[in-house]
């Protein structure tokens, strides 16, 4: 065998160790975000594979807009993206936002959240207020502004309508 079929042979090897070396890194950093993104949703490992949408995952779970994760591809920008996406997370988890946003360009706070025993904060329910008294004898009008009957007022009575969402 000759000095350049070693050497290709060498170089083969190398290369072979870097891909695995590869493959079994970005694993580990899949581990990792799916680790954390399991305290707050149930998705399985293999959607924390996929490229970009483990980051739209990771938006989920910082309650924030998906399109964070388009953001992670502009180079400077991408900063900004990861520190609020991070950031976001640890701030539902009771955490610092800013202290886990920043050190999570160093991956280090992001192992704390995902191995560490924080957990989700729960979200609190909205205050509820309750329905103000509706007094005896009082009417309610609706003024009709547009329409085949512009113009008009019509009787609604106290207790028969809701609208919006909230029935108080």
């Amino acid at each position: 065998m000759n000095d350049e079929a070693a050497q290709t042979i060498i170089g083969l090897i190398i290369l072979v160790v870097m891909g695995v070396a590869a493959i079994v890194g970005y694993l580990c950093y899949c581990a990792i975000l799916w680790k954390l993104g399991r305290k707050f949703q149930d998705e399985g490992f293999l959607a924390y594979c996929i490229p970009i949408y483990q980051w739209v995952l990771m938006c989920r779970c910082a309650k924030v807009s998906g399109w964070h994760a388009a953001a992670l591809f502009v180079p400077i920008i991408g900063c900004g993206a990861t520190i609020c996406i991070l950031g976001n997370i640890a701030r539902r988890m009771g955490r610092s936002f800013w202290g886990f946003g920043l050190g999570a360009l160093v991956l280090v706070p992001v192992l704390i959240l995902a191995f560490g025993g924080a957990k989700p904060i729960p979200a609190s329910e909205p205050d509820r207020l309750p329905a103000p008294p509706v007094p005896s004898g009082r009417r309610y009008l609706l003024s009709c502004v547009q329409g085949e009957i512009a113009g008009s007022q019509i009787e609604i009575p106290a207790d028969s309508i809701v609208i919006g969402r909230n029935p108080h």
